[in-house]
């Protein structure tokens, strides 16, 4: 499985966790399950990390490594499923590139594990 690695610029977190793209696919999701009254089965966990605010070193070679596709606050790992559905709800995302889950920071934390179960 492979994570999206994106982006997110000190405007965009400080807007508040209601504009960031996690927290939207959350609520997509939730709202989706709701609609589809989903009660079981067959279905995919929407993933989502980032990496600890605390560790200061760790964002610090990120901002290094990505400096050339703009200034970054912080950084979030969007699995397979999770991009799947922010397309699917017209979430964007600023993707930087893509990484194996061993390639994700240490000092993760989860962010976002729903069920997303795709509409027929």
């Amino acid at each position: 499985m492979s994570y999206a690695v994106v982006g997110l610029s000190q405007e965009e977190v400080l807007a508040g966790p209601e504009y960031r793209p996690a927290m939207q696919l959350a609520r997509a999701l939730d709202e989706h399950v709701e609609r589809l009254k989903y009660r079981g089965g067959a279905g995919g966990h929407a993933l989502v990390y980032g990496v600890d605010a605390t560790d200061i070193e760790t964002i610090r070679k990120l901002r290094q490594r990505y400096h050339e596709y703009g200034p970054f606050f912080q950084f979030e790992y969007f699995n397979d499923v999770a991009r799947v559905a922010c397309e699917q709800f017209g979430t964007e995302l600023r993707i930087l590139e893509y990484v194996t889950e061993r390639s994700i920071p240490h000092s993760r934390t989860l962010l976002l594990d729903r069920l997303y179960v795709r509409a027929a």
